[in-house]
């Protein structure tokens, strides 16, 4: 048993409930979200009415904020706050683990009092009393989720046979793209590269000659300050990331497509 399951978690709805919920409850009035984070880092943020600072992003995913989005262990993780990542060893020391486990989310904390309060304001704040008598403690939704098994040490292990295997396929075609340095702690649900520039002008054509295929790649993420809700100053390495990075999903037949269809478009060049 791994240390993460040692401890106790809740399971919820999604991840930006769950921070959502961290937010109101600590009565954060500030956060330092990195710009290529998930965009719900600052939504939740904003619908829990704190104010938000886009910080510079790393090739990694990692930046100096709030908030650590640990892309697939692609940076060595610190001590924080929250640590968002998918389901799997828990990575760093921080004080809220929020693990993406598919279908849902789990939280996980050393503080108890803490997880109790999470459960009470994830569970609609309803304070209970004897039989059907009840009270509110905070004005909420109810957000849990009742019995979701946490995936298992072979369903992390599988994903990574089939991450690796595919690591091993597209080292072939490494002119047209720099894989991502992921480790092997989590459950991987698709394959994240970076093109290079002389591929960027032709990404949305791979991306739509995929579909036609019949594989669903994904693009992650479009800065934050992009948004128009969030509008802020442009940052360049947010930017960058984003004309760069795309992720295949987990099968090695796309792998195969991709180099194809790399190949294919390849030879119409970029101005970037």
């Amino acid at each position: 048993m791994s240390e993460q399951r040692k401890e106790n978690y809740l399971t919820a709805v999604s991840p930006d409930a769950i921070l959502w919920a961290c937010l109101k409850i600590f009565g954060k009035k500030s956060l330092s979200i990195c710009a290529a984070s998930p965009h719900w880092f600052a939504s939740a943020a904003k619908m829990a009415e704190v104010e938000v600072e886009m910080v510079e992003s790393g090739f990694d995913f990692g930046g100096d904020c709030d908030i650590d989005n640990l892309y697939f262990e692609s940076f060595e993780p610190k001590k924080g706050w929250i640590c968002y990542q998918n389901f799997g060893e828990k990575l760093g020391d921080y004080d809220i683990n929020i693990f993406d486990c598919g279908s849902f989310a789990a939280v996980s904390t050393k503080d108890c009092m803490l997880l109790k309060e999470l459960k009470d304001f994830l569970g609609g704040g309803i304070k209970e009393g004897r039989l059907w008598n009840f009270d509110l403690r905070y004005i909420s939704l109810n957000l849990l989720c009742q019995n979701r098994p946490l995936p298992t040490k072979e369903e992390i292990q599988k994903s990574n046979d089939i991450f690796f295997a595919m690591r091993t396929v597209l080292e072939k075609g490494n002119r047209f793209f720099d894989p991502i340095e992921c480790g092997d702690k989590t459950v991987k649900r698709f394959f994240p590269l970076l093109l290079k520039p002389s591929m960027y002008c032709v990404k949305e054509d791979i991306f739509e000659r995929m579909r036609q295929l019949g594989y669903a790649p994904k693009v992650h993420y479009k800065p934050i300050y992009r948004l128009k809700p969030f509008a802020s100053s442009y940052l360049s390495s947010a930017e960058e990331l984003y004309k760069a990075e795309i992720s295949l999903p987990l099968e090695i037949e796309a792998a195969e497509a991709f180099l194809e269809i790399c190949d294919e478009y390849s030879r119409r060049g970029c101005s970037f």
